[in-house]
């Protein structure tokens, strides 16, 4: 294969596999999951394991934390956003495989495959309380489970792949524990969506499936 039109120019890849849609080739491909392809400042390292460029995902006032994109060891499929110190983000890079920034997803091949793009599909995610979601995949109803929200002013928003906002309850005070949303009055096909929390100190999104 032409060097113009091989993903990987140094290494053997017939198969051209380039699972994070980045355009280099899985065979080669250094930071997996990460589009090494965005170096926004040039110095030869993609931005979302830069580390200069946390000031661009800070997400607290103080300006001492940022986002990152946690992958779970053992766990990629639950991979979330969260906001941790910045002193912290050399060792989830180094140790997890995080990235710095959001995650979301990108459309590979007709499906979608986790990722990292350098700018935001879906709002700023803050891991505080937490909350816990089931069941996953679901059948068409989830339940929320908001212990450590109670008392708050909550909105709750459920976005798909493409980041577009399909369900919103406006904010209220949580008062129960549990929470459920049936998504069935909402007809939405099947597929990968975010539900993200909304509380005065941030945004938590986790991703479900919908298989109804």
């Amino acid at each position: 294969m032409a060097d113009c039109f091989d993903n990987c120019t140094n290494l053997y890849n017939p198969d051209q596999a380039d699972a994070d849609c980045d355009g280099v080739g899985d065979a080669c491909d250094q930071w997996p999951g990460c589009d090494d392809s965005l170096d926004t400042d040039g110095d030869g390292t993609p931005d979302c394991v830069d580390l200069d460029e946390l000031a661009n995902w800070e997400c607290h006032q103080n300006g001492k934390k940022a986002y990152i994109c946690h992958i779970p060891p053992g766990n990629p499929a639950n991979q979330h956003t969260i906001c941790i110190s910045k002193n912290a983000v050399g060792t989830h890079l180094n140790n997890h495989g995080d990235y710095i920034g959001e995650c979301y997803q990108v459309a590979c091949g007709g499906s979608s495959r986790p990722g990292y793009g350098g700018t935001a599909l879906i709002d700023r995610a803050l891991e505080a309380n937490g909350f816990h979601l089931y069941p996953n995949p679901s059948g068409g109803a989830i339940t929320l489970e908001l212990s450590g929200y109670l008392e708050q002013e909550l909105s709750i928003s459920i976005y798909n792949a493409l980041g577009r906002e399909v369900y919103r309850r406006p904010g209220q005070v949580q008062e129960e524990a549990l929470l459920r949303i049936d998504l069935r009055e909402q007809q939405l096909p099947d597929g990968v969506y975010w539900l993200a929390v909304q509380a005065d100190e941030g945004r938590m999104v986790k991703q479900f499936v919908l298989a109804q």
